[in-house]
């Protein structure tokens, strides 16, 4: 029985207090998975952490170092280049700000010894109960039936916000011992006794699953390019980390800084910023929240100000580039085109990378900080959403995420397997792909257990947003566990899943 869930985001809480409840893996999801354990006749549980589990980059403190140390800046860029030679022996600046994110497992194995304003510290129960994974599933199933008791592990994929657990070596240990994950030669790259990494997907022809986290097929979070298998590709920064640190957590970092005098509500607000998806929206509902909250108008200028100026002097902002966009992509990604028309237009629509170099060039950063100086928020944000129109499509034929799954060669090419998993999106979903000869292959989005910021349906520029807290996990079955109290009724070899997702709005006091 494979579990598998996604998106987690495991934050320092620097940024915002954002991170799950322990009573909502303890009472909800283990109780759900040790029932389904019992009566499906279990042969062996595996949960699986399908990337975005912990969030290294959704943190304040890397506002205290220079921005060289940045994963981004001249040092941090620098890691990457020699990510082959990187040992425990010499860590590099970058990668101790990356430690003291996430936190250290101390000897005394008491949370009381761990820095607050850490990932380990702000999660402890709920990276216990992984690391206790079998031991707490043993004694629940043996109180409801006794008997055989199957094996239990926890494998864990890197998506975009965990990437630099796989850049690091002492991450990678360190994310190990917290977690309680299963490193052998089956479930990393490398030798487990040595050098190694995480893998970048799960393939399980048994149960007929293959899976990755699906930033592959986003240009703004990934940086390998086409590359979606190497590992060096997956290690490359994509400018998403830069835009989720210096724009969204430094909307926050600013607000912080000005709290005396601005209030803590508004900072509150900001906070909210880290659970808009897409990341697209952001403007989008940075404009929103200015429109109901005009009395902060002056404050949210200053903020704004600060951030974007920041940004646009960069050096990885001005000098970023992707293959994924105009010509190279236009010819590569025709399905979905829907003829010739879209075609042309796609190969003469400049990419969003030149864009931000256009914007980023010194006549033009000195042109945007003019009109930040001399331009409200507000009345910039109009301009700036006026420009980019609409892009909320609806056809599912034109999702990257869709189109990624449906190219995977290897369900294409093997009739074992009958599901593709990717998170990602924090959008939970199931899609049907068209396999040859009436073969059931099912593209399956994990969603997130993260609280979404969603973006309204309307005719109007102005979109409103709605929060609603979110819970998702998907249960696949191997031939042999056929379910039911009496043996079961399924049909012996077939393949089977259930995807559990629960939405819930409440507003608190």
């Amino acid at each position: 029985m494979l579990i598998v869930l996604s998106d987690l985001h495991f934050v320092d809480e620097t940024a915002g207090k954002h991170n799950l409840p322990p009573d909502a893996f303890e009472e909800v999801f283990l109780s759900d998975i040790v029932e389904l354990a019992v009566r499906k006749r279990a042969k062996e549980i595996t949960l699986l952490l399908l990337g975005d589990i912990p969030d290294l980059i959704r943190s304040a403190h890397w506002f205290d170092v220079p921005p060289a140390d940045r994963p981004w800046g001249e040092n941090g860029l620098a890691d990457v280049r020699n990510w082959r030679t990187l040992t425990t022996a010499n860590t590099t600046p970058t990668e101790r700000l990356c430690l003291r994110i996430l936190g250290q497992m101390p000897a005394s194995g008491h949370k009381e010894d761990v820095p607050k304003d850490t990932i380990l510290y702000r999660n402890w129960e709920i990276l216990a109960l992984f690391r206790n994974l079998e031991a707490e599933i043993h004694q629940r199933m043996a109180a409801i039936q006794p008997g055989t008791l199957p094996p239990v592990r926890v494998l864990y994929i890197p998506g975009n916000h965990d990437r630099l657990i796989n850049l690091y070596p002492s991450l990678r240990e360190e994310w190990r011992k917290m977690a309680g994950l299963t490193v052998d030669t089956t479930t990393v790259t490398g030798n487990p006794q040595g050098q190694w990494w995480y893998r970048y997907d799960y393939q399980d022809e048994v149960s007929g699953v293959y899976g990755r986290h699906g930033h592959q097929f986003d240009l703004w979070n990934y940086g390998g390019g086409h590359d979606t298998t190497s590992l060096e590709a997956h290690l490359q920064v994509p400018i998403g980390d830069v835009i989720a640190t210096e724009f969204a957590v430094g909307l926050v970092w600013q607000a912080q800084q000005m709290e005396h005098r601005i209030g803590h509500s508004l900072v509150e607000r900001l906070e909210d910023i880290d659970n808009v998806r897409p990341m697209g929206r952001l403007l989008e509902w940075l404009y929103y929240e200015i429109e109901q909250n005009k009395r902060h108008r002056k404050a949210m200028d200053e903020i704004t100000d600060a951030v974007v100026k920041n940004i646009l002097n960069t050096p990885f902002v001005q000098h970023w580039r992707t293959p994924l966009t105009n010509l190279d992509e236009g010819l590569r990604a025709t399905r979905g085109l829907r003829g010739l028309g879209d075609l042309v237009e796609r190969l003469n629509t400049p990419g969003p990378d030149e864009f931000v170099r256009l914007a980023t060039a010194v006549p033009l950063r000195w042109l945007f900080g003019k009109m930040l100086d001399f331009t409200d928020t507000n009345t910039l944000l109009q301009f700036v959403l006026f420009f980019m129109g609409s892009q909320s499509g609806s056809d599912d034929d034109a999702d990257p995420y869709l189109q990624g799954a449906f190219r995977e060669h290897i369900w294409q090419n093997n009739p074992n397997y009958h599901f593709v998993l990717y998170g990602h999106t924090h959008k939970p979903g199931i899609w049907a792909l068209d396999g040859a000869n009436n073969r059931e292959v099912l593209y399956i989005n994990t969603g997130t257990w993260r609280e979404r910021i969603q973006r309204t349906t309307g005719l109007d520029l102005a979109a409103d947003f709605i929060k609603l807290k979110q819970m998702t996990y998907v249960v696949i079955y191997g031939p042999e566990e056929n379910g039911g109290w009496r043996g079961g009724n399924k049909a012996k070899g077939t393949p089977s899943f259930d995807m559990w997702t629960g939405s819930k709005l409440k507003h608190y006091r």
